[in-house]
């Protein structure tokens, strides 16, 4: 049973898990290099999948932000992956749910190329539930691995990015960047607030993998 607190980590890795059956039923036409992609992480009739958790307890006291109580997240996930396995699994096989807790506070390059690899090599994932990881180089070192990303985090990413790392990365948190400003600017423009704005401009929280501008005007 899960609290109300506890809904929203549920809801958004369940959303992700839709596009892991997606990507899982569509992978030999998505992927270069098919067979080597998914045979890992897919044997004996299961999927691995891998949850990060984000600890932000130590980045919290540290900053005197309170985080509100979430439950423990490594019971949610293997709720979540009984429910699924009681209901047909992914495409038919059984999902193997792996937890990793993330330390937020330790956040550095570095730290995200070690947890890459153990997910990757160690854990041999078929696919990576993220709920965080920003720093510029974590979602290309997926990528690079040929490792299913499927986003949970609360930050949009550009069509740049998307098209940088295809097929690989796969959100259904949010709409991609450029849409959403898109359509953004269009709600504020109806709705009054742009009026003394002829020429409005934005940028993304964070460059893109590949380090271009995706400034628009």
């Amino acid at each position: 049973m899960t609290t109300k607190a506890d809904w929203p980590l549920l809801a958004r890795a369940g959303a992700v898990l839709v596009a892991c059956v997606l990507a899982y039923t569509s992978c030999g036409a998505l992927m270069p290099g098919a067979s080597s992609a998914v045979n890992q992480g897919v044997a004996g009739g299961a999927v691995k999948v891998v949850f990060i958790g984000t600890d932000l307890t130590k980045t919290a006291s540290l900053t005197g932000f309170k985080n509100p109580d979430v439950g423990s997240p490594a019971a949610q996930v293997t709720a979540l992956a009984k429910y699924i396995n009681a209901n047909g699994g992914i495409a038919g096989r059984r999902l193997d749910a792996v937890y990793e807790e993330y330390e937020a506070s330790a956040d550095s390059p570095s730290a995200e190329t070690t947890l890459c690899s153990k997910i990757t090599q160690d854990d041999k994932a078929f696919a990576v539930i993220l709920t965080g990881q920003l720093q510029s180089n974590a979602r290309p070192c997926y990528a690079q691995r040929k490792t299913l990303m499927l986003d949970a985090t609360l930050i949009a990413d550009d069509r740049s990015t998307f098209a940088a790392l295809s097929p690989y990365l796969w959100t259904a948190s949010f709409p991609e960047y450029d849409a959403f400003a898109t359509s953004f600017l269009a709600v504020l423009k109806r709705e009054g607030f742009s009026k003394a704005v002829s020429r409005p401009g934005w940028s993304p929280p964070t460059p893109p993998p590949t380090g271009r501008s995706t400034r628009r005007a």
